[in-house]
């Protein structure tokens, strides 16, 4: 019987061992976490002048009976010059005087902004004639002067040092040899929103 008791007493006290080591079940458990929050003005972006919202390709003149299509570039990093816009074009005079489009940034100090067109590429349509007659419109794929991509989505990243930064506009313009004689004119949207 003393040998039941010992068993007994044994099998008590690895129980209660057992029970000891287990941590409850029940016991709470907590994490820390962090809240941001960026406050900042109202941003304003703008044209300072009409003519800063114009992209200018000047006068486009087609040697007669040799014009060919070709690609007219106004780099939005640098003021253009007809000769710039021409570039290796040997069907085309290029005059007038060319400019890109400019516009003024403000916002908070030091905050970084996305600047984006609602539609990269727009279509000039020729005054008078029809957005669905080929020879009509002339395709412009837009650019932006001194932006990177810093965050991969696929907008540009402005810095507004000091609160204020100016982008430039500029972009290709895909004329066709078979584009008819006259003035093309299309607009385009310009956004700018804290990242």
């Amino acid at each position: 019987m003393t040998n039941f008791f010992n068993k007994a007493a044994l099998a008590a006290t690895v129980a209660a061992s057992a029970l000891a080591a287990t941590p409850a079940l029940a016991a709470p458990v907590s994490a820390d976490g962090t809240a941001t929050v960026k406050i900042y003005s109202p941003l304003t972006i703008e044209a300072p002048t009409a003519t800063d919202a114009v992209v200018d390709f000047g006068i486009l003149v087609g040697t007669f009976g040799t014009r060919a299509s070709h690609d007219f570039i106004i780099d939005a990093s640098a003021a253009p010059t007809p000769a710039d816009v021409c570039g290796a074009a040997t069907t085309w005079n290029c005059s007038g005087t060319p400019h890109r489009a400019r516009y003024d940034i403000t916002g908070s100090v030091d905050s970084s902004v996305n600047v984006s067109f609602a539609a990269d590429t727009i279509d000039l349509v020729r005054v008078g004639g029809s957005a669905g007659v080929p020879a009509d419109v002339v395709p412009l794929q837009l650019t932006l002067s001194d932006t990177t991509d810093s965050n991969g989505d696929g907008t540009a990243d402005v810095l507004l040092a000091g609160g204020a930064a100016t982008v430039f506009v500029g972009g290709t313009l895909g004329v066709d040899a078979a584009n008819v004689d006259g003035v093309y004119s299309g607009t385009f949207t310009i956004s700018a929103d804290y990242q």
